[in-house]
């Protein structure tokens, strides 16, 4: 079995152990929150290879829950997958996540100014649309993450130490390129 099978077979299991109602209920009371600090959404599309999913989704938000679980730096902090692939049954992954998971969806309604060739200009909107999701908490802070960046183990430590420094340096300007893992993906 490839790496990418173990790790998904491992997330996977993190994941059919939770209880749904419990799981989905926990993140929508986080939702209601009065002050909310830290946002993250987690920009999704579907991914197939060879007739498979690739499972970087599921690897991600198992990641992201273990984390959320131990944080103690941000108390008050909103998870969310933003579903970007067209429709509902689209995305299998992102369907079976969203019974654990706050989940939001783009419904695609072509933009006649965006070609099929625009693929750079269709992706921007996707992040304006998942940005603009995030927004509507009114978070201190947002971090998007897309669905093939398995966070570190270190993640809300290494984004304070991030706002620290940019607080220092560039007041609110924050570079994150390095909050995934960098082995490549998941």
């Amino acid at each position: 079995m490839d790496r990418n099978r173990v790790k998904v077979e491992k997330a996977k299991n993190m994941i059919s152990d939770l209880d749904i109602a419990s799981t989905l209920s926990y993140y929508k009371n986080l939702e209601r929150q009065d002050k909310v600090e830290l946002v993250i959404g987690v920009i999704t599309v579907q991914r197939i290879l060879k007739d498979q999913e690739l499972g970087y989704l599921t690897q991600v938000i198992a990641k992201l829950h273990q984390l959320f679980q131990k944080d103690q730096r941000f108390t008050s902090k909103v998870l969310f997958i933003c579903n970007i692939h067209a429709g509902k049954g689209a995305h299998a992954e992102a369907d079976m996540l969203s019974q654990f998971f706050v989940t939001v969806m783009k419904n695609h309604e072509p933009d006649p100014s965006v070609t099929a060739n625009a693929s750079f200009e269709r992706e921007k909107q996707d992040y304006v649309f998942c940005l603009e999701r995030a927004t509507e908490y009114y978070p201190k802070y947002i971090l998007l993450i897309e669905d093939d960046a398995v966070p570190r183990d270190d993640l809300f430590q290494f984004w304070v130490t991030c706002l620290i420094k940019s607080t220092l340096k560039t007041d609110n300007i924050v570079e994150l390129r390095s909050i995934a893992q960098t082995d490549g993906p998941p």
